[in-house]
């Protein structure tokens, strides 16, 4: 039954409110289960056939139909809105005597979008592998021509002159006019990503697919040679689809701010970077469910939201360097502190849902590997490299949010929507290879991914340049 607003004719109201209010007597929050299928399904069956999310549903909706009935039976439906009137009449055919299905709490409620913090965490820990990826390239000297994949200079000779072949005709020039080819501070560089993945089906939610893409340009400045610092902005967009196919899902677009720096000790090295993420998020929930013998219920929930995440993260290494070989240990962590603004649903009449604010958080830490080898060739030298990084989650409490229904009195208890179990642990590998060409320009092209993950599966591809200068 494809719905259209102002069609609830006020003389049916009367006859809906009494419906109503013989099944929501009927069906107490304590029974509640037990109206929900069949009359000849027994309480038992039916509450282990309800997941937590969809009970919470249910719930939700029967005691706002409850609140609402009671408002409007004193004095017939002359005090309630078109839309109170539709979301009783949904009330009426669920809470039938022929009982009602699963599948239609599921799709009133609004599970899906636990999506919204997966795709949060996932692109705020994107923004900050871009950084320290960076920061990597400057300690294994990508930002010039990796040390372990040139010549070294024979005696009275300078570095430039023995390699001219890969740092270009122009570095003996540049050195003797500059001095120390390794004195260009100055470095640009620019990032771009595309990744995709997805959720699979879990007690929490149906799950859902995505894919995102997303560019960051960045310069840093190198003050002696153990402390460098830098800024960046990017930009990046997500596409979700909820599962199962066409159920909707949501767009989002975010735009990013990072200062970072590191600093050498000796040896050992520590990175710092600091993230700021704003995003807009277009929402479409579908609501589609068989609501009554022969007919169909057909409707899109539309919002738009806006939210930030507030990202630090630190690490510590050191690099070993055998000949051309590097071998990379490293401890690090980050921290995500998320919020999404309030808001309200439009386009589903009085099943539209209104949404309190929420907030979301992530703490990890991780223990990596890193190794690489420098080949140098006549054109530069290029350096495959892999990671492997194992990475443990300690904020690991079940995020929740909350909803009403935003038809209802105002006085309902909200709905509260869990998230699942937070997957406590796993792992990252990642498979790379950069070049350093002449005159200090880099290129480099990576794919990582995501293991061990119990319901989430996510694979990115990097690719990028770099480009150092001196002033």
């Amino acid at each position: 039954m494809q719905y259209a607003p102002h069609t609830v004719a006020a003389r049916h109201s009367l006859p809906i409110l009494k419906t109503v209010l013989r099944r929501t007597l009927q069906c107490s929050i304590a029974m509640l289960p037990a109206c929900m299928l069949a009359p000849h399904a027994s309480a038992q069956q039916t509450a282990g056939a309800l997941t937590p999310n969809q009970l919470a549903t249910a719930r939700g909706l029967n005691d706002t139909c409850a609140r609402l009935s009671a408002a409007g039976s004193g004095e017939g439906s002359a005090g309630l809105a078109t839309d109170q009137l539709d979301l009783l009449q949904r009330c009426a055919n669920i809470f039938s005597a022929a009982g009602v299905s699963q599948a239609a709490i599921d799709e009133i409620g609004a599970q899906q979008f636990n999506a919204l913090r997966t795709v949060s965490v996932q692109f705020a820990q994107n923004q900050y592998q871009s950084v320290t990826d960076r920061l990597v390239a400057l300690r294994s000297g990508q930002r010039r021509t990796p040390l372990a994949g040139i010549q070294r200079p024979r005696r009275g000779e300078t570095l430039a002159a023995a390699n001219q072949g890969v740092l270009g005709a122009g570095a003996a020039s540049d050195v003797d006019e500059g001095g120390d080819l390794l004195d260009n501070r100055a470095g640009f560089w620019t990032r771009a990503t595309y990744g995709d993945g997805g959720k699979r089906n879990s007690i929490a939610d149906a799950g859902f697919r995505s894919d995102q893409w997303g560019a960051t340009a960045g310069f840093d400045y190198r003050f002696g040679r153990e402390t460098v610092a830098g800024v960046s902005i990017g930009y990046g967009e997500s596409n979700v689809s909820f599962r199962p196919v066409a159920q909707g899902g949501f767009d989002a677009e975010a735009f990013d701010a990072s200062v970072y720096g590191t600093v050498y000790l000796g040896g050992i090295y520590v990175d710092t970077v600091i993230n700021y993420i704003d995003t807009d998020y277009a929402t479409s929930r579908r609501i589609f469910y068989a609501e009554t013998p022969g007919s169909s219920l057909d409707r899109n929930a539309r919002a738009n939201i806006n939210g930030r995440t507030l990202n630090a993260g630190v690490s510590l290494g050191y690099d070993f360097v055998f000949g051309p070989f590097t071998l990379a240990p490293v401890l690090g962590y980050f921290y995500v502190d998320g919020e999404l603004d309030p808001f309200r649903e439009r386009g589903a009449g009085g099943l539209d849902l209104q949404f309190a604010d929420r907030d979301f958080r992530s703490s990890v830490g991780s223990v990596g590997f890193r190794a690489a080898y420098a080949w140098r060739t006549p054109i530069g030298v290029f350096i495959p490299q892999l990671r492997a990084t194992y990475i443990r989650e300690f904020d690991d409490d079940v995020e929740t949010f909350s909803a009403r229904f935003a038809n209802g009195t105002g006085a309902e208890q909200p709905i509260v929507f869990n998230g699942g179990p937070v997957d406590e642990s796993y792992a990252k590998f990642a498979l790379g290879v950069s070049a350093q060409f002449k005159y200090d320009i880099a290129a480099y092209v990576e794919y990582q991914r995501l293991q061990d993950f119990k319901f989430v599966s996510f694979g990115d591809l990097t690719f990028g340049v770099r480009m150092q200068r001196g002033f």
